[in-house]
């Protein structure tokens, strides 16, 4: 398979699910010795399955670190959001993607801004990994719109006229 790749000119990108599941960390650590520096890899932190920070204490979390290895973050979700969620899916009776939840008034309101926070958080995330994940990133049609920080002019109480005493 590597001898494959390389002919074809593919450099896998290959996910790893950071975890403290003993299996997770096993099959984590079987790709990477196989693959070794033949692929590029994208760690993915999940809290709901991560909830320690010994995956990143081990020596595949080293070796991952000394590669710069990139991390998407899965946003934590609340309980209440997710159970929202479930029971919209019962009620309609069939599953909903996190796009089309997102938008559904039947949902409570913080709930949806939470989901959309979350699906924004991917959409940002993986433009900034497409790189990794896309064999050119010119394929993007629509990208995301980010903020631009501006910065505050420092306030001057000596001699800012709104501070003043009149």
């Amino acid at each position: 398979m590597l001898e494959f790749f390389e002919q074809s000119n593919v450099r896998p990108t290959l996910l790893v699910f950071a975890a403290d599941d003993p299996t997770a960390k096993e099959s984590a650590s079987t790709t990477v010795r196989f693959f070794g520096d033949s692929a590029d890899y994208l760690l993915i932190e999940n809290p709901a399955r991560f909830k320690s920070t010994e995956f990143s204490r081990t020596a595949l979390g080293n070796w991952l670190k000394e590669r710069n290895t990139p991390t998407l973050g899965i946003p934590t979700v609340t309980a209440v959001t997710m159970n929202g969620w479930e029971a919209l899916e019962d009620k309609m009776k069939r599953y909903l993607s996190l796009d089309e939840v997102c938008w559904l008034k039947e949902l409570h309101e913080l709930s949806r801004f939470e989901l959309q926070f979350l699906r924004n958080r991917f959409l940002v995330q993986f433009e900034d990994f497409a790189g990794y994940l896309l064999p050119d990133t010119s394929l993007i049609k629509n990208k995301v719109s980010r903020f631009r920080e501006t910065t505050q002019q420092k306030v001057d109480r000596v001699n800012d006229p709104l501070l003043a005493t009149v």
